[in-house]
């Protein structure tokens, strides 16, 4: 009969939103497993001068990969803008430690200890 059918049709249906839940659900705890997901985060963040979320963010990249350079060389950025020198330069050592004399890091070190007018020196005291 057409009642069946139109129960059947809603079984389905109610079904078919439960097996999306499910898989929302799996999309949802990769996602927080996945190191890009988080530098990506991250770096729109920081493009936003949210630094606090920003550094959250790649802290969570960070603690999902091992050696990631772009996820130090961020991190050490906002970290810097957050206020917080001694972290930035940390992982800037760690990044120069993962390709000791790349020219990137060295350029970039540079670019974040004096772009506010600050020498690198000065980067621990200014926080």
């Amino acid at each position: 009969s057409l009642a069946a059918l139109g129960i059947m049709g809603a079984q389905s249906g109610q079904d078919r939103i439960a097996e999306a839940h499910v898989y929302e659900q799996r999309l949802l705890e990769r996602r927080d497993r996945d190191p890009y997901y988080w530098l990506g985060l991250g770096l729109e963040r920081l493009r936003q001068a949210q630094y606090a979320e920003a550094v959250e963010a790649l802290e969570r990249a960070q603690g999902l990969t091992n050696g990631f350079g772009e996820v130090h060389l961020n991190l050490a950025i906002a970290y810097w803008y957050s206020g917080q020198r001694h972290k930035a330069r940390d992982q800037l050592a760690l990044l120069d430690a993962l390709d000791p004399g790349d020219a990137g890091t060295t350029q970039a070190v540079a670019l974040l200890m004096h772009q506010h007018g600050r020498v690198a020196s000065e980067g621990c005291r200014a926080a």
